[in-house]
């Protein structure tokens, strides 16, 4: 991957992040991870790796439930909250 192709990835990112802060997605989001840690059981012995995750509201949700958590993402994302 170039870095031509990651640049690419910016503009969906920040259109993906103003969805996110604008609360739909970003609830849809939060409500996803929840029923994700209902099907996990409990997570506290496990590492988990938020892959793509934009500004990291999965990772956040896993990591208010103890195992040790990464969110990684390719895309500049302009000002971090």
């Amino acid at each position: 991957m170039d870095l031509a192709e990651i640049d690419s990835y910016g503009q969906y990112a920040e259109a993906f992040v103003s969805l996110v802060r604008e609360g739909t997605l970003g609830c849809l989001l939060s409500r996803l991870a929840r029923r994700l840690l209902c099907l996990a059981g409990d997570v506290s012995a496990f590492k988990v790796l938020d892959a793509g995750g934009g500004e990291g509201q999965v990772a956040r949700r896993f990591a208010r439930n103890e195992p040790a958590s990464w969110g990684v993402e390719i895309a500049p994302l302009g000002q971090r909250r």
